[in-house]
């Protein structure tokens, strides 16, 4: 199992699999297929605040992540935004999940102060896995305003 950021070549099987995630169970709704492609580009460009990672087997696409970064006060320093956790049906509950966020940990020790996320409330085997590896709900509500 290899978490690798991601490379100019994973955007056929990003796009594939972001599309699968935003037309999921997992999310409020869809997004246009050019937020998608940005958010790609984005991460290809080496945008500071645009991560990505591909989950792979002996050089197969198991799943993605895409972060983001900000500056929390609230932390005294960088939040790690999970924006985007996909992994493919076929690979579901095989421990990927738990060993991304192991890989996370290790990776972003020292660097970031707190790892945030959005689950639908309906994503009972997210919301579980999340707990189980030391997560806790933050009970604020979100508001937003589109531009």
């Amino acid at each position: 199992m290899l978490f690798r950021k991601m490379e100019i070549a994973d955007k056929t099987i990003f796009l594939e699999m972001c599309g699968s995630f935003f037309n999921s169970p997992a999310v409020l709704h869809g997004v246009p297929q050019e937020y998608i492609e940005n958010n790609f580009d984005a991460i290809i460009a080496d945008d500071p605040f645009a991560l990505g990672y591909i989950f792979e087997d002996e050089g197969k696409a198991m799943g993605y992540c895409f972060l983001t970064m900000n500056y929390s006060t609230e932390v005294g320093g960088l939040c790690l935004w999970l924006e985007e956790l996909f992994i493919l049906p076929q690979y579901r509950s095989l421990g990927i999940g738990s060993k991304f966020f192991d890989f996370l940990q290790e990776e972003y020790k020292g660097k970031v102060k707190r790892i945030r996320m959005e689950v639908e409330p309906s994503n009972t085997r997210a919301i579980e896995l999340y707990q189980r590896i030391g997560f806790e709900e933050l009970p604020y509500v979100q508001m937003i305003k589109d531009f």
